[in-house]
């Protein structure tokens, strides 16, 4: 009997497809069969073993801290309803967990989106001696990964695609991907004839493509750059546009910086993109609005109208 490498339950080898215990695929999942890029990704994989237990290690200990003792004492039918009341709790518990461990379609986007910010990586380090091997690990990942998972995770409530602004953030062009996330904006609102954004255009912004948006930087980035990065940020800083630009890097030395000035990469301070409200420099504003209010607009749209 082999043995599920989270939780360490018992299955049958080739018959069982997930864990019964914690809902782990046990599947097999295909990679290369030779290569360095071979034990980058069996070195990825391990990681994400290793996060899967921490968390199942974790739900355990809460489990158990969270179990009220059935005293020996107690009725029959008392100790009937607490152990009742416990399935219950576990079970709702293994179905929260559900929703955290990886299922075979997450797992995959996970090891393309990771591939890819190497290949970003890559790209910026050395390119001349690695773009052949860049290639074909592209080729490998689209026709094993990209072209079963691409489309899951690009919601939009009115059909926008973001299929572009994807490419964009893998290939870790950053200033093209900012461009490109205001020129969405502008299309959602139907404000591409006169450039800017009011605030009832950011208010009524669809949530779902919002999130999707949010979702795309914040994933790409790292958890580095996105829209909740930024509002984390605003609410740290007071709400003072002055503080949260010293803070996100838009102002340095107390000289606000133009947009060509920007840093456009991963080493950016924390929250430094994506811009939404000024092209020009950032004490400016982009139509009615001063860059402080477009700022606050957007960051009030997060706060007060959850995206979906």
């Amino acid at each position: 009997m082999a043995q599920c490498p989270v939780c360490n339950t018992e299955y049958v080898a080739g018959k069982t497809k997930r864990c019964s215990v914690c809902n782990w695929d046990l599947q097999p999942v295909d990679l290369p069969r030779t290569g360095k890029f071979r034990q980058v990704l069996l070195r990825l994989q391990g990681a994400h073993l290793e996060w899967a237990r921490e968390i199942w290690q974790n739900y355990q200990a809460l489990a158990e801290k969270l179990s009220p003792p059935i005293s020996p004492k107690s009725p029959l039918e008392e100790r009937l309803e607490q152990l009742e009341a416990q399935v219950k709790a576990a079970r709702d518990d293994r179905e929260a967990l559900r929703g955290e461990l990886t299922t075979e379609k997450d797992y995959r986007y996970y090891i393309q989106s990771q591939v890819e910010w190497l290949i970003s990586r890559l790209e910026q380090n050395s390119p001349e001696q690695m773009q052949q091997s860049i290639w074909e690990l592209q080729q490998w990942l689209y026709a094993n990964y990209y072209q079963q998972t691409h489309s899951s995770h690009l919601a939009s409530e009115v059909l926008m695609d973001y299929s572009g602004l994807e490419a964009l953030l893998a290939k870790g062009k950053w200033r093209q991907a900012d461009e490109k996330t205001w020129e969405i904006f502008l299309r959602l609102a139907q404000r591409e004839e006169q450039g800017w954004l009011s605030w009832e255009d950011i208010y009524n912004f669809p949530g779902t493509d919002l999130g999707t948006i949010d979702w795309l930087w914040e994933n790409y980035s790292g958890g580095r750059f996105g829209f909740r990065v930024q509002q984390g940020i605003w609410d740290i800083s007071g709400g003072d546009y002055t503080a949260f630009c010293d803070r996100v890097g838009w102002r340095i030395n107390n000289n606000w910086l133009y947009y060509d000035d920007i840093n456009f990469s991963l080493e950016a301070t924390v929250g430094h993109l994506p811009i939404i409200g000024w092209r020009k420099r950032s004490c400016y504003g982009v139509g009615p609005g001063s860059a402080q209010d477009c700022l606050a607009w957007l960051v009030s749209r997060f706060a007060s109208h959850p995206v979906k």
